[in-house]
């Protein structure tokens, strides 16, 4: 029985460990997730880190 449950510790060891090292790609920074569309301005994107708008490349009258 001591067995059993030592290997079910291990188990949940192994998958907190690759959880922790999955985290740091996740938090990484894209600049596109900063840019905020607004239907009151098509063709602009608010960039919330310098606090501009800026064109949208995506937006045919940009």
């Amino acid at each position: 029985a001591k067995q059993d449950s030592d290997e079910v510790e291990d188990t949940y060891a192994w998958a907190k460990e690759a959880g922790i090292r999955e985290e740091p790609e996740k938090e990484t920074p894209r600049p596109a997730s900063r840019l905020q569309k607004h239907d009151d301005h098509p063709g602009w994107l608010w960039d919330s880190d310098n606090e501009e708008w800026v064109p949208d490349p995506d937006h045919s009258d940009a």
